[in-house]
């Protein structure tokens, strides 16, 4: 089994990049489990932090994803969208650590628990104009603020020596090549 970590900034190309990365593996006869994203989901189905208080909604995210970790498949290839630790761009690390430790985790835990993660940097770092709030409703940062949560959560996934950036670039096609190649890598490791 294998868990790979999918991450990264507001409107990174996440769900396109799943897609491709569940399609491809699929072609080399994988079996691929892959397991949503918790904040949007929450969000469309009309949970936010405006109804229940920020603090709230940042510990049912945590809690619904580090059970979704703790019961993933125990076969084939794991794709999480998003992990726990995710919230760190809403919440201090001390914060965090008090939540996580409610649910009998902690930071290192979470992290070592990939075999990789990529980490996909936002379109509204390079190529600002590309940065749009259409596509999904969850998603209400202007292009500063996606810049700088980007930023804040790169800087805490960065402690990890499993984490593979992947900038943005107006070349679907190369973008799609960089994120094989870092999954290639993944999953030749023992």
């Amino acid at each position: 089994m294998k868990k790979i970590l999918i991450t990264g900034g507001a409107c990174a190309g996440k769900t396109t990049i799943l897609k491709l990365i569940k399609q491809y593996l699929e072609e080399k006869n994988y079996n691929v489990n892959i397991i949503e994203e918790v904040p949007t989901k929450l969000i469309n189905e009309g949970v936010t932090p405006e109804k229940i208080g920020k603090m709230e909604f940042q510990e049912l995210i945590i809690k619904t994803q580090i059970n979704s970790e703790k019961n993933c498949p125990k076969d084939g290839i794991n794709i999480f969208d998003g992990s726990p630790i995710d919230s760190m761009k809403f919440i201090t690390r001390e914060e965090f650590d008090k939540i996580v430790k409610k649910y009998k985790s902690n930071f290192e835990e979470i992290i070592n628990g990939y075999d990789g993660i990529l980490f996909l940097e936002t379109v509204a770092k390079e190529f600002p104009k590309l940065y749009s709030n259409e596509n999904n409703k969850a998603r209400l940062t202007d292009v500063e603020g996606a810049v700088f949560r980007n930023d804040k959560l790169f800087n805490v996934y960065n402690v990890c020596s499993k984490i593979y950036l992947i900038k943005p670039d107006s070349d679907l096609e190369v973008k799609k090549k960089r994120v094989i190649e870092a999954i290639k890598k993944i999953i030749e490791k023992n």
